[in-house]
């Protein structure tokens, strides 16, 4: 038989096998980010956890559905990773990059725009899950959710945080779903889980 032939049969067999796992096994997700950004906070939001955060390490959680409006999400086990750079240096974003099925990335937009230590280690972040997907030669960003949290103890608008970011290459990584949030509002939380499910 041709070579060429196995190629395309393949590529359909690892994309069957990918659905039948998404629908058995579940989204799996992957929130990285920041210290005290609200990584448990969405976590817990989704009812994965049942803590209150104030400082993470490895937290696992169980395979669970969660209802969103009418309809059920399975969403697959994993874990709470905290926000310190040793996930960056163990290979975990690395890892969670490859393998997961959504990304969601959360900073603190109040110290974003008023701590430039923390900006720009929020930015080296941002530039280092651009480049890993570069890398990969992933040009398509959709399932990279970027979450600004704590939009209601700083006022900024999207045109305007858009204007501090500058034209940095990893900008493409905000174009399509970014947020502006207060993840401790219902009414926030769930535009954010509508758009991602």
């Amino acid at each position: 038989m041709n070579p060429l032939v196995y190629y395309p049969i393949a590529a359909i067999a690892y994309l069957l096998f990918r659905m039948y796992y998404k629908k058995t096994k579940g989204n799996s997700l992957g929130i990285i980010g920041m210290k005290g950004a609200g990584k448990t906070t969405f976590y817990n939001k989704l009812g994965l956890l049942g803590n209150d955060g104030g400082g993470t390490y490895k937290t696992p959680y169980n395979q669970r559905n969660i209802k969103i409006g009418d309809r059920d999400i399975k969403i697959a086990s994993g874990e709470d990773i905290g926000g310190g750079d040793i996930f960056i240096f163990d290979q975990t974003y690395d890892k969670w990059l490859s393998e997961k099925d959504i990304i969601i990335f959360i900073f603190d937009i109040s110290k974003y725009c008023q701590n430039e230590n923390y900006s720009d280690q929020t930015n080296a972040r941002l530039s280092y899950i651009y480049n890993r997907f570069k890398a990969k030669k992933k040009t398509d960003f959709e399932n990279v959710v970027i979450v600004a949290s704590h939009a209601d103890q700083f006022k900024i608008s999207y045109k305007e945080f858009r204007n501090i970011l500058g034209e940095k290459e990893y900008n493409k990584l905000f174009e399509n779903n970014f947020f502006l949030a207060d993840l401790t509002d219902d009414k926030s939380f769930n535009s954010i889980i509508k758009t991602i499910f």
